[in-house]
């Protein structure tokens, strides 16, 4: 992972909270940090997650006698491979009573092979991942001017600069002119749009994949097999402000924090009703997604507890968080999807899970929403 960034793009704010932790290498892989970087998080206010701490796996002293294992659980007595057969019959049997095939409860999703382990998928993923977000980076480079160019007179809420459009860079022998002066006609069939469909760096796994930015706060998110791919100056600004709908006296209620377990009850109470604050609970409560999961079909290093609903959108709003359309099949024929914001969406009183009422984020002066303008088209909306 590339190390955390605290210059040119972050908000003022953001970049005095990473300030002592900035010089560190970033996470590793598995998604894990250490104690040293743990407590500088915890020390500027940033890390106090909840989900990540409960499934960090931590050493504790070994000096019982019951925590000392024997020959018998170094043994491999337990493998699939060692079980013995329920009857002698099934030697007469086809396959001798065995799934020799692919099975569901066996084999991990994108398993080459069956009974392929899940360190076996986890070691070809790892090794895969350059060489495909090298292919990714080509792509990008190739359609799109990936050097920002920041809007003179407008940022966003603390600070960040916007990046103005447009990005893409026509194609071979076009220009934005000659663009402008063809119909729609002949726009089709010269297949001349300069924002085609983005593609997900790895379609045929696909699922969701978070920026390096919000992985600094969760790196419960974190992927062994594939990375984000949007450069940072393209994004929205993060961790982000949330106003609320019936209170806009108080302006920004997020504090600087991204909103968790850990810390809605704090940020919310008496501005909230108890019903609201309920249903934000359950928003923030982790459940077992195709990805990230305690089982061997996750792509996450280490046994997740899962995702919550407001780990995307965060605090209600995008950071660029990508996936896979659920709607269509075959899995080529997939769209690559961003998070939609929250902004905007409004919900009844009665509502027992406020999934916008609470981060009804109205726009505040001289500020704008970002999104990702690599990802303004049609296509991927």
């Amino acid at each position: 992972m590339t190390q955390v960034r605290t210059t040119g793009l972050w908000a003022l704010r953001s970049k005095r909270r990473c300030g002592p932790f900035s010089s560190n290498g970033g996470f590793p892989v598995s998604g894990t940090i250490d104690d040293a970087t743990r407590q500088a998080l915890l020390g500027a206010s940033i890390l106090s997650e909840a989900v990540q701490e409960a499934q960090t796996p931590r050493a504790v002293p070994q000096d019982r006698p019951e925590q000392q294992l024997s020959e018998h659980d170094r043994s491999d007595l337990s493998q699939a491979t060692r079980a013995q057969p329920s009857s002698t019959s099934f030697a007469n049997q086809p396959d001798q009573g065995e799934v020799l095939s692919f099975e569901f409860y066996r084999d991990s999703l994108n398993a080459k092979r069956p009974t392929q382990t899940f360190d076996e998928i986890m070691q070809a993923d790892v090794q895969a991942k350059p060489c495909i977000m090298a292919a990714q980076q080509q792509l990008l480079e190739r359609r799109y001017d990936l050097t920002p160019r920041f809007d003179r007179d407008h940022r966003m809420s603390w600070g960040k600069p916007i990046a103005a459009g447009p990005t893409a860079r026509p194609q071979a022998g076009m220009d934005w002119d000659t663009l402008a002066r063809m119909t729609s006609e002949a726009f089709r069939q010269a297949n001349a749009s300069p924002y085609p469909s983005l593609p997900h760096p790895k379609q045929a796994t696909g699922r969701q994949v978070f920026p390096q930015m919000q992985l600094l706060i969760v790196p419960r998110s974190q992927r062994f097999d594939v990375a984000f791919d949007l450069p940072e100056a393209f994004l929205p600004e993060f961790p982000p402000v949330i106003f609320l709908q019936n209170r806009p006296e108080l302006g920004d209620v997020s504090r600087g924090e991204v909103v968790s377990i850990s810390n809605f009850y704090r940020l919310f109470k008496d501005r909230l009703t108890l019903v609201q604050l309920d249903g934000l609970r359950m928003l923030l409560m982790p459940f077992p997604q195709e990805q990230f999961n305690p089982t061997d079909d996750r792509k996450s290093a280490q046994a997740s507890l899962g995702v919550t609903c407001l780990d995307c959108p965060i605090n209600g709003h995008t950071t660029g968080q990508f996936h896979l359309n659920p709607a269509d099949r075959p899995q080529e024929r997939r769209l690559r999807l961003d998070t939609v914001s929250l902004r905007g969406l409004c919900t009844t009183s009665r509502s027992t899970v406020p999934s916008a009422a609470y981060a009804r984020s109205r726009t505040a002066p001289n500020s704008h929403s970002a999104r990702p303008i690599l990802m303004e088209t049609p296509y991927t909306r």
